[in-house]
């Protein structure tokens, strides 16, 4: 891990991440696993946040012919990267929301369950709240 970010390899699995039509899914699912493992604290975090990670993460989800591998642990990773509230609104402002909502229909119980985490994650910001239940989506507390 330690070897990966001091060589820079962060923006490289960004861009791994993001290069959907000419890498494999199982490429873009190391690439994911990798970020996972790399993005263990704030500063780390920031960078993926500025390599334009969030869109990536973002556009993964919204690409509903990705496999549930992929949606899963783009899933696992995204609540160790929603580290604040402008961070959970920039997200959020990706017109992620609707594809999240959908996937609350899943059938695969750890990408549900996945999921759930990430929705009450924004769901700690009172505007995105507001939006999940215009939505549909009953928030009891956080599940967490």
């Amino acid at each position: 891990r330690d070897l990966i970010g001091a060589l820079g390899g962060m923006p490289v699995l960004v861009r791994l991440c993001a290069a959907v039509d000419s890498v494999s899914e199982d490429t873009i699912d190391d690439a994911l696993v990798a970020l996972n493992q790399l993005c263990l604290d704030e500063e780390s975090v920031s960078e993926f946040v500025c390599y334009g990670g969030l869109q990536v993460l973002a556009d993964l989800l919204l690409d509903e012919q990705k496999s549930v591998k992929i949606h899963s642990h783009v899933l696992e990773f995204l609540p160790r990267t929603l580290i604040n509230e402008e961070v959970i609104v920039t997200f959020a402002d990706l017109d992620i929301i609707p594809s999240l909502v959908k996937l609350c229909k899943a059938t695969n119980v750890t990408l549900l369950r996945r999921n759930l985490v990430v929705l009450s994650i924004l769901a700690q910001v009172p505007e995105i709240a507001d939006r999940l239940m215009k939505m549909g989506i009953l928030l009891v507390e956080p599940l967490f």
